[in-house]
């Protein structure tokens, strides 16, 4: 399986426990623009890419690739 952006920033919002309209409020977009980031509808900016990447303290390259060897390792972590 081939994760994109939409993938990273679905994943990383969820790990730091951030709801769409929270992630929306500390980058200063809507909830609606966040879900749309998430469908893969639209993408964020350059620097709102930056942004994110700080927020969740990953690298850009980590939230435009991630990997899915880090999915399956999030998933573990959740069923414990």
């Amino acid at each position: 399986m081939v994760l994109t952006l939409k993938d990273g920033i679905r994943r990383n919002r969820k790990r730091m426990n951030l709801t769409m309209a929270g992630l929306g409020r500390i980058v200063g977009a809507d909830k609606s623009t966040v879900s749309r980031w998430e469908k893969g509808e639209i993408k964020p900016t350059v620097d709102g890419l930056i942004e994110l990447a700080e927020i969740f303290g990953v690298t850009e390259t980590e939230l435009l690739h991630p990997t899915a060897e880090n999915e399956e390792n999030e998933d573990s972590k959740n069923v414990q």
